[in-house]
């Protein structure tokens, strides 16, 4: 679903919609049993090895709808959108094994991205894809 945009000249005439018409159309719904949120973007992973990796900021029922399963830790959850909740990762298979070397202790680590500290929560297996196909390479999910 899209945001319409009307008389913007030099800007698509729609946008991804934002997350205020996202929970304004979760709670008129009557058609759709989920509606959930991603925006996609290339974030800045600092530490050892600064890297630009790519990245989605997904709203609390993202995995949920998707009926997507972590293999280690957990998902992003409703209660993560809540104020002091929000700075929480879920990553990629490749991005835990390049980052942590595939260490199960990665769960609750932190990690800075775009200067902002995200406790990792979660790892998705190697088969977990973005909607529309894996445009980036090492997504985390994030909340924040």
């Amino acid at each position: 679903m899209w945001t319409p945009v009307p008389g913007t000249a030099g800007l698509p005439r729609e946008l991804g919609p934002y997350y205020s018409d996202v929970a304004a159309w979760q709670r008129a719904s009557k058609s759709f049993e989920a509606i959930t949120g991603l925006r996609r973007y290339v974030v800045l992973l600092t530490g050892e090895r600064p890297q630009r990796v790519g990245g989605a900021r997904v709203l609390g029922n993202f995995f949920q709808t998707l009926e997507a399963r972590p293999q280690l830790g957990r998902t992003i959850r409703p209660e993560d959108d809540q104020p002091g909740n929000q700075f929480v990762a879920v990553i990629s298979d490749a991005l835990w094994r390049s980052r942590f070397g595939a260490n199960p202790e990665a769960i609750g680590k932190t990690i800075l991205i775009d200067r902002q500290i995200y406790r990792v929560i979660g790892v998705m297996p190697t088969e977990f894809s973005y909607p529309g196909g894996n445009d980036y390479p090492h997504q985390p999910s994030l909340r924040g």
